[in-house]
């Protein structure tokens, strides 16, 4: 799973697929309970939608755009636009589920 920055995020962004981003912070205890169940979502959700990871530490201009304030949170872009967003240490159905994939 690709693991976006402050500087790779714009770049996948505008690319015109749809983009489901997980916001995290490898120190945060709900992140890493449910980065896992993020890899197996990706998994089942294949190529119609780039499942991408953001680690907060370090990268604070795009957390700071999109008001990010909780970890984990889970947005789903279309066209650019932030049209679903999740806060909270979701298991492989919810990510699903939610994002209607």
């Amino acid at each position: 799973m690709q693991a976006l920055t402050d500087k790779t995020f714009d770049k996948y962004l505008t690319d015109g697929m749809p983009l489901l981003v997980m916001f995290h912070s490898e120190f945060a205890g709900p992140c890493n309970i449910a980065m896992p169940e993020f890899e197996g979502a990706a998994r089942r959700i294949g190529n119609r939608i780039r499942c991408v990871t953001f680690d907060l530490d370090g990268n604070p201009d795009i957390p700071e755009r999109y008001g990010v304030r909780g970890v984990p949170l889970f947005i789903l872009f279309m066209e650019e636009t932030p049209v679903v967003s999740v806060v909270g240490a979701l298991n492989e159905a919810q990510i699903l589920e939610v994002f209607d994939v």
